[in-house]
């Protein structure tokens, strides 16, 4: 992992789409990612990333770019009826 003040953007390693009722919707995990190594899956609907709602992609991303690199954030997401925080170390953009 990049030490946290070398200038690269913060990285989880997902693919996310907006979704119909608030929320977005993660559409592909990289392998070896942050997000893989945290336990984030494909299906897994993100509604909060660091205590504020995620309500689109556009949002989330903003969120995420407020952190940096080794951060530790906890993300609630909706999986299979139920809610779940995950809490995931930001990775550096490669």
């Amino acid at each position: 992992m990049a030490a946290p003040d070398d200038g690269r953007p913060p990285f989880l390693g997902i693919s996310v789409t907006d979704r119909e009722g608030g929320g977005v919707l993660i559409g592909a995990v990289s392998p070896g990612s942050p997000a893989a190594k945290a336990g984030l899956q494909v299906g897994d609907v993100i509604v909060e990333f660091a205590l504020d709602n995620v309500t689109t992609a556009d949002s989330f991303v903003a969120l995420v770019r407020q952190y940096k690199p080794g951060d530790r954030v906890p993300i609630v997401v909706l999986r299979n009826g139920s809610t779940a925080t995950i809490l995931v170390t930001l990775g550096a953009a490669p």
